[in-house]
């Protein structure tokens, strides 16, 4: 007697929010006051937005677009649809997200929603939302504050995530300058989206970036993350690679590797990786690698707690919040930063940055480093080419 074989299931095709978003389920939620549900359902649709890179469209998700877009806006903007505490620093947080989605859409610009919402109560989580560098539309960025400085640093930090795309356009560049330019004492904290605009200022004004740093720096000193004790007992030749950046594909990794490499031949050089971990990291010059990722445990400084590192180095501060963070602690007596990603700190705990007398205007080294600039014949990088072909 012979045993069946098992049917096999079909693969299932993975659910898309955007194809599959029910105008029906959200007026029935709508009109049932379920607002929370009402907003889960459009949140659905900015997150997978946010997880999904289209390259093109056809029409059939060109049009789900538009009507997502459509109820989204229409309901946004409806006086007694409010958002709760726990949705409204979502939607904030996703400011960029529906800027873009919202640009890709008929609609363009969410200028005309955001006119209505001001002219309602109870509209500031949902103008925080909705208003982005993207628009015409000038709002006071005082009055923000003065409702709710915790929120009002959550929509300053999203905003100018706006750099990532909007640089390109006169009018957007010159919202973002005048975004990074502003300046209120009651900005609130850190959080997961601090490294935009800290990355993101030099990007929009390269001239002015230094005021945004400044002020993000003295928020992580002054926090009880930055304020721990690093117990540290130098040992001669053994450096700590703080990066976020080191794998192939990526130019911090190309550009630094031969520098790196030809210092690995005298020295003990330890790979601290920073942020979510990446398959393809190269170990191949480290004597040890160690990871931190503030995502999971801010405050597990156990890569660097108690350390024998002689010097700190920092080829990419400002490319994730974990260099960020660990740039405004004293890690190791020196701390130095280079050409990986060339922006100077503005005021952390980076001590000097290693620079190339052919490279660098020593007379104007004050203007653009806060660190101290060492002068080193011959010190550039140029990035190494590919190894691999795009796949798209």
């Amino acid at each position: 007697m012979t045993q069946a074989n098992p049917q096999v299931q079909p693969a299932q095709t993975p659910s898309n929010p955007l194809l599959n978003f029910s105008v029906e389920e959200l007026q029935m939620a709508y009109r049932n006051s379920d607002y929370d549900k009402v907003s889960a359902q459009l949140l659905d649709v900015v997150r997978h937005m946010q997880n999904v890179t289209y390259f093109s469209m056809d029409a059939p998700t060109k049009q789900a677009l538009d009507r997502f877009v459509m109820h989204f806006l229409y309901y946004f903007s409806l006086e007694d649809f409010s958002l709760s505490d726990a949705f409204a620093a979502q939607f904030i947080q996703s400011n960029s997200v529906i800027a873009n989605i919202v640009a890709m859409s008929e609609f363009r610009t969410t200028d005309p929603f955001i006119q209505v919402i001001l002219n309602q109560k109870r509209n500031f989580s949902k103008l925080l939302a909705l208003y982005s560098p993207f628009n015409q539309i000038k709002v006071d960025r005082k009055l923000l504050f003065d409702a709710s400085p915790v929120l009002a640093t959550l929509w300053y930090y999203s905003y100018a995530e706006g750099y990532r795309n909007g640089c390109t356009d006169p009018k957007t560049l010159e919202n973002l300058r005048t975004h990074i330019a502003f300046e209120d004492d009651r900005l609130a904290g850190i959080n997961g989206l601090t490294h935009h605009v800290y990355f993101g200022a030099t990007y929009i004004n390269h001239e002015k970036d230094y005021l945004v740093k400044q002020r993000i720096n003295r928020l992580f000193q002054a926090s009880p993350l930055c304020q721990q004790k690093i117990k540290n007992t130098p040992k001669k030749g053994r450096i700590a690679i703080l990066t976020s950046m080191w794998f192939k594909r990526q130019s911090v990794y190309r550009s630094q590797f031969p520098f790196l490499k030809e210092l690995s031949k005298t020295y003990d050089l330890v790979l601290i990786k920073l942020g979510k971990r990446e398959s393809e990291i190269d170990e191949s010059i480290f004597s040890e690698v160690r990871s931190y990722e503030a995502s999971e445990n801010s405050a597990d400084l156990s890569a660097i707690q108690d350390n024998d590192f002689s010097l700190a180095y920092f080829p990419d501060v400002g490319m994730s919040i974990e260099s960020i963070i660990l740039a405004n602690m004293r890690i190791a007596p020196i701390q130095v930063s280079n050409y990986g990603h060339p922006v100077s700190t503005f005021g952390s705990k980076i001590d000097y940055w290693i620079g190339g007398q052919e490279t660098e205007d020593a007379d104007r080294a004050l203007e653009h480093y806060s660190e101290r600039l060492v002068l080193i014949p011959g010190c550039a990088q140029a990035p190494v080419p590919l190894e691999y072909l795009l796949s798209y």
